[in-house]
């Protein structure tokens, strides 16, 4: 649900009583929501793939907007720095997030996710992340909220009941993961995160609809939102710990891209491959330069600021990433 039906729920919800064992709302001394403008972030989401999910579950003979599945926004509104976008994804929709340079396990938390609710209405997601793009791992989420009565499709939270589930903080402010929290697997590298993925929490209390936490719990979130801007609201993911670049990260197009740094025109030239796709990424995840590729090419970029960026070649099987700096 977008903005437009916050203001409603802040009239007419009450918010459940229960353990309240987490870190409070973004407003309130003790928690953990990252502000988008907060200098921790270093770079921003290049890339989704979104699947919409049917605007309510439970009833998929349910339209709005001509469609029984989630349409606001596109995936492109949850790519870079958040802003005025969304995309949503219904019931148990998902979205699969890449970047210019994988995510590390460092010192603290890795990464976050945006929404945008408010401080109690929040419709929630669970995180998942990949080192292959293939094999998916799930943060172990946990909700205290009560599940006696459904909070309805306006209802309230209250986010000291929420743990590992994106969604738990208002606009403009990420919820925070740590890779620790995910057990080890030999099919998971922490050290070099490509994927992160956004699976919708189907709110319903019915078991026959209804997801659970880590714990068997259901999770009680709004339910049903029977709009085209029902479900999660993606609008961003940032990266806090960045790790380098190599060619292990992707199946590779070899290529060599020079001078470095450049200042005037930039030159990448193919190696293995005869054409390609080029994008120039800035740090915050922003497309400056997309275009094709074939064989050596020079790239005017002189209008661009000084600073880092990300050159990606690709073709429709695999692709590369070089980090290059603009003075």
């Amino acid at each position: 649900m977008i903005k437009n039906f916050i203001y409603i729920c802040l009239l007419t919800a009450s918010v459940s009583h229960a353990q309240l064992s987490y870190p409070p709302n973004a407003d309130t001394e003790g928690t953990t929501a990252i502000s988008q403008n907060s200098n921790v972030f270093v770079a921003w989401a290049t890339g989704v793939e979104v699947v919409r999910g049917y605007i309510q579950i439970s009833d998929p003979s349910i339209v709005h907007m001509g469609s029984n599945k989630a349409s606001y926004g596109v995936p492109a509104d949850a790519i870079g720095i958040p802003d005025l976008g969304a995309v949503s994804l219904g019931d148990a929709g998902t979205a699969i997030v890449t970047f210019a340079a994988p995510i590390t396990n460092g010192p603290g938390y890795d990464f976050a996710v945006f929404e945008n609710g408010s401080n109690t209405f929040l419709e929630l997601a669970f995180v998942e992340v990949s080192s292959d793009g293939a094999n998916f791992f799930r943060f172990p989420a946990h909700s205290e909220t009560q599940t006696d009565t459904s909070i309805g499709g306006f209802g309230a939270l209250d986010a000291r009941n929420l743990n590992n589930l994106a969604g738990k903080y208002k606009a403009d402010y990420g919820t925070p993961f740590d890779l620790d929290n995910i057990p080890d697997n030999l099919l998971l590298d922490k050290s070099r995160i490509t994927h992160v993925k956004l699976v919708d929490v189907v709110g319903s209390v019915e078991a026959q609809y209804g997801t659970t936490d880590s714990l068997g719990n259901l999770i009680n979130d709004p339910y049903p939102t029977p709009f085209y801007s029902g479900g999660f609201d993606l609008t961003g993911v940032g990266v806090i710990n960045q790790g380098t670049l190599s060619t292990d990260d992707f199946s590779a197009v070899q290529f060599t891209v020079y001078p470095n740094p450049a200042n005037e025109v930039l030159t990448v030239s193919l190696v293995n491959e005869d054409a390609a796709s080029i994008t120039l990424y800035d740090v915050s995840g922003r497309k400056v330069l997309v275009s094709s590729l074939s064989g050596s090419q020079s790239f005017d970029i002189s209008t661009l600021n000084a600073g880092i960026y990300f050159v990606e070649i690709a073709t429709k099987n695999v692709r590369n990433v070089k980090q290059v700096i603009i003075k």
